[in-house]
């Protein structure tokens, strides 16, 4: 139901030469009468002005729009009243389209500009496509997870409850997931299962979170300023990377290794069977023990996701700097070539301008003032013992078509290295560093794993590590995984016997 300005007893107004103004009781549908230029409203006592494009600003002596929206608004908090002249938060639909949030600094007396946490990103509009629709509309879990979610966003009444739906919804998600991979990827036959629907129910929850909750009127006035913060709590849990998701035992005797993968990307990620192999392996092993007796670890892993501004915010170094001190070794995975499995030797300080899953774009140094290049040490001569002309195709005895090798490939400005030799020829084949990694010289372009996010996690891992100067006792690296789906399960089998190859040298 839309209401008109009609009764003053329940409304107030101001009328102006360009237009009309209205405002709209709390708890009426905040939307602007269709003729009006200006609309202001109340939700939860809050003051919304939603503007047209055809309208300029009255400039009221200002020189800029956010000068011009500063005296209009306090033009109109003088007809309020008191109770509801001292919200602060205020919409405004810019010229031309598109919307954002000003905060009302009283101290200061200006507008702040919180922008707009309540717009869909690319990745949130990405859920509409046609053949994501129907990979994850398919998967009954999934959707009943969301729905349920939903449900319970419009029944919250405080901003408690709000932090532990989207806390435990979070977590659920996880475990859903990881128990699905891990019970079928020991099954003879079958595929394993994919993971791209955790990704596509954790941006649908996000669309919710933006969509729903400003039809809370509990909640509507704290989470103005606070909705970034809930997302990133569901962000956080759906991904393994709540501090009481990371179950490592006490014993120290049991190693500790923390394993991690990346979102979808690609042309695998808009797609009806959306995955990624890396992520894959990392929920099929989460909270596993792996080892003999005598020689055992615990693995905990967590997903990043292919975005450069969670990478510029530094949630790879804010995550992993608490467990600098309680894990044996940090091992990360993601999607490589159609069938080989590369452990990549260095990773360099660059990034190589190619689009994330928002479509944004990056190219620079990752590191101003860091090294070029750091290098793995993983104990590559035991997780690949065995090399030669005769047993290149044959490093596991699981099957003949999928090879491991230790690419230590570079492209720097003054040099480079190709790949190992019977992937590409020319190029060299070792299961050992043949050269030191002094003997790179320039600023770097490209990394064993090339320049996108494969080589910018490890990189910023490698970087933490020695910032902190924990490299004598921590073993770190990067491993390349085949996308092939028929090789997913080889795959993980294959990773098993890495890891365990890993375990023995802890």
């Amino acid at each position: 139901m839309r209401t008109t300005l009609q009764d003053p007893a329940e409304f107030q107004a101001e009328q102006v030469s360009s237009g009309g103004y209205l405002f709209q009781r709390e708890g009426t549908e905040h939307a602007p009468v269709a003729d009006d230029r200006f609309g202001h409203y109340l939700v939860g006592g809050n003051l919304y002005i939603r503007q047209k494009a055809s309208y300029k600003p009255p400039k009221s002596g200002a020189t800029n729009v956010e000068a011009a929206l500063l005296a209009y608004y306090k033009k109109i908090r003088a007809k309020l009243p008191a109770q509801v002249a001292a919200q602060n938060y205020f919409e405004y639909q810019k010229p031309g389209g598109g919307r954002t949030y000003f905060q009302y600094d009283a101290r200061a007396d200006k507008l702040v500009d919180i922008g707009n946490s309540f717009a869909y990103t690319k990745e949130e509009k990405d859920v509409n496509k046609a053949k994501v629709k129907q990979g994850y509309q398919a998967d009954k879990e999934a959707v009943a997870l969301v729905n349920a979610f939903k449900t319970k966003l419009n029944t919250l009444k405080d901003a408690q409850e709000l932090e532990d739906l989207v806390v435990s919804t979070g977590v659920q998600l996880w475990d859903k997931f990881a128990q699905r991979i891990k019970g079928n990827a020991g099954r003879a036959g079958g595929a394993l299962p994919l993971d791209g629907n955790l990704y596509w129910a954790r941006l649908h929850m996000m669309r919710l979170l933006r969509a729903e909750l400003p039809k809370n009127r509990n909640l509507l006035n704290h989470v103005k300023s606070q909705l970034p913060q809930y997302m990133q709590l569901l962000d956080q849990a759906s991904r393994g990377m709540r501090d009481a998701q990371i179950g490592f035992p006490a014993d120290r005797k049991v190693k500790r290794i923390l394993i991690a993968g990346f979102d979808p990307f690609d042309k695998l990620r808009i797609n009806d069977k959306a995955r990624n192999i890396s992520a894959q392996v990392a929920l099929h092993f989460d909270g596993q023990t792996l080892g003999a007796r005598k020689k055992q670890a615990r693995i905990e892993a967590v997903i990043f996701p292919v975005s450069y501004e969670a990478f510029d915010r530094k949630q790879v170094e804010k995550f992993l700097a608490p467990y600098l001190d309680k894990v044996d070794a940090i091992v990360t995975f993601s999607q490589g070539e159609a069938k080989v499995i590369d452990i990549e030797r260095f990773y360099a300080n660059y990034r190589g301008g190619a689009g994330d899953n928002n479509a944004q774009s990056a190219r620079g140094k990752i590191a101003p003032g860091k090294p070029a290049f750091y290098e793995t040490n993983l104990p590559t001569k035991k997780m690949i013992p065995r090399l030669g002309w005769k047993n290149l195709g044959r490093t596991f005895g699981i099957g003949k078509r999928q090879f491991v090798y230790f690419d230590q490939s570079y492209l720097s400005t003054q040099g480079k290295e190709n790949e190992p030799f019977a992937k590409r020829f020319p190029g060299h084949n070792f299961n050992r560093p043949y050269f030191p990694i002094s003997k790179i010289k320039g600023s770097a372009i490209r990394g064993s794993g090339s320049n996108f996010f494969s080589n910018e996690l490890p990189y910023r891992v490698a970087n933490l590590i020695h910032t902190k100067n924990k490299q004598k006792d921590l073993t770190y690296g990067h491993i390349h995984l085949p996308h092939k789906e028929h090789l997913a399960k080889r795959t993980v089998k294959e990773v098993d016997v890495l890891l365990k190859r890993l375990i023995k040298t802890l």
